[in-house]
């Protein structure tokens, strides 16, 4: 297994996800919040089966989506860094997509 780092960023996402799920339903936005988590973390086994997102310059970058939610992450020889978790409709052209 390969640990998993969720950046700054990434964490603020989440937190933001969370306040705007919550202002319709705490249960549901604690609840999707930890789905979310839980998915990036689970990136320690397996960490290349999403494909590398082409749309993301750098070429390394990959992306999959829980709940319309995408998790955008990259894998290294030592880790997973988790790098951004937004709405699947936002729009890359305005992602700080950059490895810490």
């Amino acid at each position: 297994m390969i640990p998993v780092y969720i950046t700054e960023s990434a964490l603020g996402d989440i937190g933001r996800l969370w306040d705007e799920l919550a202002g319709l339903n705490v249960d549901a936005a604690s609840r999707i919040a930890a789905e979310v988590v839980e998915a990036a973390l689970s990136l320690r086994e397996f960490p290349e089966r999403h494909p590398v997102e082409d749309r993301v310059p750098g070429g390394r970058c990959r992306r999959f989506t829980v709940h319309s939610v995408s998790i955008f992450y990259v894998v290294t020889d030592a880790q997973v860094e988790v790098l951004r978790v937004v709405s699947a409709a936002a729009d890359m052209s305005t992602l700080d997509l950059r490895p810490s």
